[in-house]
């Protein structure tokens, strides 16, 4: 055993020294803490934020992807429909002679296959949220389709005294694998703009 004797003013300033350093030290933990603590919050809360901001900016470009979608269907069930009153009108008109009115009435069934396509896409609420279209290939007889786009074009030229004429060459098949409502979708889009932007009396 060794036993020593130490004076109790260097004890007591020891005490008082070590008291200090702990004091520091815990009050530097408390701050690294708080420090670790903000950044911690600051990184879920952006993390937060973002997904909103994601969340958000997808909700806007599904909303803008319906509005545009449904505004350019808008514009092509327009255009079928229109045939199919004009038809009918003209069927009434020429209920002496059959031979017009089942011309009439096989056009209008055309145009009603048309249309039954595009009420179709509109109500496939996915081709809506993304903004695309899907194709559908399937066998096409090539004069029966464009008969339907000319008879509507061609009521449509008529009421502005346009001379819309058809020139046809070259066809080496006439049933082909296609979209049938795709195929006419485009080519009335293009005719019936030639249409709207030609002047009266001009040529189609």
């Amino acid at each position: 055993y060794l036993a020593i004797t130490v004076p109790v003013d260097i004890v007591s300033g020891s005490v008082q020294r070590l008291s200090a350093v702990a004091s520091v030290v815990s009050a530097a933990q408390g701050v690294l803490l708080f420090a670790i603590g903000m950044i911690v919050l600051y990184a879920i809360l952006s993390n937060v934020l973002y997904a909103k901001e994601q969340e958000r900016a997808g909700a806007e470009a599904a909303s803008r992807a319906k509005s545009e979608f449904l505004s350019n269907m808008s514009h092509d069930i327009r255009t079928p429909m229109n045939a199919i009153l004009g038809m009918t009108a003209i069927a009434g008109a020429n209920v002496d002679n059959p031979q017009r009115v089942r011309d009439c009435l096989r056009k209008i069934s055309l145009s009603g296959t048309q249309l039954i396509g595009l009420i179709n896409d509109v109500l496939d609420m996915s081709k809506i949220e993304s903004g695309k279209m899907s194709l559908n290939p399937d066998t096409m007889f090539l004069p029966e389709v464009l008969e339907s786009i000319i008879s509507i074009i061609r009521s449509q030229a008529k009421q502005r005294e346009q001379d819309f004429r058809i020139y046809v060459k070259n066809v080496q098949h006439e049933n082909v694998l296609c979209d049938s409502v795709r195929f006419s979708q485009i080519f009335l889009n293009i005719l019936s703009n030639a249409v709207k932007f030609t002047p009266n009396g001009g040529s189609i």
